[in-house]
């Protein structure tokens, strides 16, 4: 079911789907929040879920006051909550599945693992998919201006033209009169290039990306 889900719609409206199916199998409102989610924008859930059901997720996953819980819970007809967190498939916390019920019939403990255990499938190539997205243009930036930088070094050192392209990043020097731009276009793809390699060794010693 996930791999049909995934190869149609992209991850979050997929995961968005999962949570609308397992609303009408439960009996009950079915919310996911990501471990990253510093508003309630953030959470993930069927289109038709009203605001304030996303409100009382937010503040279940997020470890609101036990009394505004209530408070809010009771105010929405809720009769039940169940929640359980979503792991990756490298068992990292992504996020936690909020199961807000409306009816006697409640989640058994077997049925909510496996429920968060296939949103875990999804969360986790939607987190990954937008950590690398995030890094990917970052890095294209900075090798852009590496290799801006490196066209203006090469044609000062052959003693032509700046070559045709097209305009070049801001951190790239526009052009070659003296020793000292040259050193800048030479000190500015240096720059560059440490930050790529900041980004790649970020990625590779924190793969999740920042939580912010």
């Amino acid at each position: 079911m996930v791999s049909a889900i995934l190869r149609e719609v992209e991850p979050r409206a997929a995961l968005a789907k999962m949570c609308d199916a397992f609303g009408h199998h439960f009996e009950a409102t079915c919310l996911a929040v990501p471990r990253t989610a510093r508003s309630v924008s953030a959470v993930l859930a069927a289109p038709s879920t009203v605001a304030d059901v996303s409100d009382l997720a937010f503040a279940i996953a997020t470890s609101a006051s036990l009394d505004d819980i209530e408070s809010d819970a009771q105010k929405l007809g809720v009769t039940w909550i169940a929640t359980e967190a979503i792991g990756g498939l490298d068992e990292q916390p992504l996020g936690t599945l909020v199961l807000l019920g409306r009816s006697d019939l409640r989640v058994s403990d077997d049925a909510m693992k496996r429920a968060a255990r296939l949103c875990g499938v999804v969360l986790d190539r939607y987190s990954g998919e937008s950590t690398l997205a995030r890094v990917a243009h970052r890095l294209n930036n900075a090798l852009a201006s590496v290799m801006a930088n490196l066209d203006v070094v090469a044609a000062a050192c052959d003693g032509e033209d700046m070559p045709s392209r097209p305009p070049l990043p801001s951190t790239a020097v526009s052009g070659v009169s003296s020793r000292r731009e040259l050193g800048r276009a030479a000190s500015e793809a240096v720059k560059s290039a440490r930050r790529a390699a900041a980004l790649i060794h970020d990625l590779v010693e924190n793969p999740e990306g920042p939580a912010s």
